[in-house]
């Protein structure tokens, strides 16, 4: 679209991945054409992949980042090392926290070049879907003493949550959460941190149940939803009656 512009395969930071090899990860950015939009700083929104932590692509949000871009904000979506021993089911809880790890990296690259990108580094909001919105909830609840007690060791194995990837030191809050059929850790989720959230999940999603999952480890869509009503923080919460995992009618997010 003429409105935007876009610079692809940004490399932010690199890391020790599941393979035990360094890989390059990169985020591509959309913001609104500067002849149009000559605005000198305007809102972040950062998108984040899904694929179970083995797969997925940042090409898959980019529906999301192009119409969000459209209405003005600067929008990125990141690749992040993915990856895990199927063998071992515990072993998906380094993919989530690698991922974590990544993220961490990308927004810390993006406030560091919020000149260049022109943003507000004051309002930046994070999202993503499935996978992706499981990590965007995990960069606002779940800290590196909670990881600890879910896989004792994770710091001492894989680093510290802040200082993998890039060696940058660029602080930042996150204002708001975008979770397309995401989930968080029970254990994770306090009131004292909580931040409105815009969430869409399929009622009947067999892979993030919307609800609490069997086992009491996550927390779907609505239940937290409910929790930050009853909490009096801003939510908005869209169902698809009898959906599953996803409400878009096409791969790339751009038709509901």
């Amino acid at each position: 679209a003429l409105e935007i512009d876009s610079i692809i395969d940004i490399e932010y930071g690199s890391a020790i991945n599941e393979t035990g090899t360094l890989e390059s990860v990169l985020l591509d950015a959309f913001f609104p054409n500067n002849t149009i939009d000559p605005l000198d700083s305007r809102p972040a929104v950062v998108m984040i992949h899904g694929g179970g932590f083995s797969g997925g692509q940042k090409e898959d949000r980019w529906g999301e980042c192009i119409e969000l871009a459209k209405r003005g904000y600067a929008t990125f979506s990141i690749n992040y090392r993915v990856g895990w021993d199927q063998s071992d089911p515990n072993n998906q809880l380094l993919a989530i926290y690698r991922a974590h790890q990544d993220a961490n990296a990308a927004i810390r690259y993006i406030i560091n070049n919020s000149s260049t990108f022109k943003i507000d580094t004051n309002w930046i909001f994070i999202g993503g879907s499935s996978a992706g919105a499981i990590t965007a909830n995990n960069l606002v609840y779940t800290s590196q003493d909670e990881y600890e007690t879910l896989y004792p060791g994770i710091g001492n194995l894989l680093g510290d949550l802040h200082t993998s990837t890039n060696s940058l030191s660029d602080n930042f809050t996150i204002k708001g959460v975008l979770n397309n059929w995401g989930a968080i850790f029970t254990h994770s989720i306090q009131a004292s941190e909580i931040l409105p959230q815009v969430a869409f999940h399929g009622e009947s999603d067999g892979v993030v149940k919307i609800d609490n999952s069997p086992d009491g480890i996550l927390m779907g869509s609505r239940a937290i939803h409910n929790y930050l009503l009853d909490e009096n923080q801003c939510s908005d919460l869209t169902v698809k009656p009898g959906g599953g995992h996803g409400v878009y009618t096409n791969t790339n997010g751009t038709i509901f």
